[in-house]
């Protein structure tokens, strides 16, 4: 009869990580901590008073702090107790942090302390998300709300207007197409393939309207999607 050996669960290990080889420098993860580090992240010192003139101990390093608590959000974590707890148990988090250890009580501080430059750093997340070519505002999803419909201003401009939208847009199918063509992960590329060909489809609706308003001088302004459709501002009557 065949022997195996016994598997000991319970039996304590240690590990050796090695983080250059686990997350090198094109791994995702370590993308994500250099799009932390990226961020504009003077406004944090100003709530901190351990220049070394007035004393106080170092601080855990904001970017790395902002890494583990945007991370863990992103798997689903909300508890600051079990952030605490995975930081000793998850390779990833411990690269991230850098080889550091804090508690949930840290982690709250942090929060509340600088609870104000927290609201201003997603404001640039979404300016990120602009520059990438990741949030066109194409789309503005209202829920369970009913509201009168209209003709998009976004979608209505003069002929110089649409002259800068065209130039806008041409840029961001030329990025589109650069991320799509330079993507190695093929569902990232199908869907960078989808935003990119999105907004080629808009540049070629620009390309309409511009021409139909040199076809037409007498209107100034003409809709992407529909010539007889325009733009109104609501009156204190209407």
């Amino acid at each position: 009869m065949a022997r195996y050996i016994e598997p000991d669960a319970t039996q304590t290990q240690i590990v050796m990580l090695n983080f250059a080889e686990l997350y090198p420098p094109d791994h995702r993860l370590s993308r994500f901590l250099r799009l932390v580090q990226s961020l504009d992240l003077s406004a944090f010192d100003a709530g901190y008073e351990n220049d070394g003139k007035s004393g106080g101990r170092p601080a855990i390093p904001v970017d790395r702090m902002l890494a583990v608590i945007l991370y863990s959000l992103l798997y689903g974590n909300v508890s600051m107790r079990r952030l605490e707890a995975d930081l000793g148990q998850r390779a990833d988090l411990m690269y991230l942090a850098g080889g550091l250890r804090f508690d949930h009580s840290t982690v709250g501080v942090f929060r509340r302390r600088h609870e104000r430059a927290l609201q201003e750093l997603f404001t640039q997340t979404v300016f990120l998300g602009v520059e990438g070519g990741l949030i066109d505002f194409d789309a503005v999803c209202i829920d369970s709300t009913k509201i009168e419909a209209s003709a998009n201003r976004r979608d209505i401009g003069t002929r110089e207007e649409l002259e800068r939208l065209y130039r806008h847009t041409e840029k961001i199918c030329a990025r589109r197409f650069e991320q799509w063509q330079e993507s190695s992960d093929e569902d990232a590329a199908a869907i960078l393939k989808e935003r990119h060909e999105e907004a080629q489809a808009r540049l070629e609706r620009i390309a309409r309207g511009r021409a139909f308003l040199v076809e037409h001088p007498d209107r100034k302004r003409v809709h992407l999607t529909d010539s007889d459709a325009d733009w109104q501002k609501k009156t204190a009557d209407s």
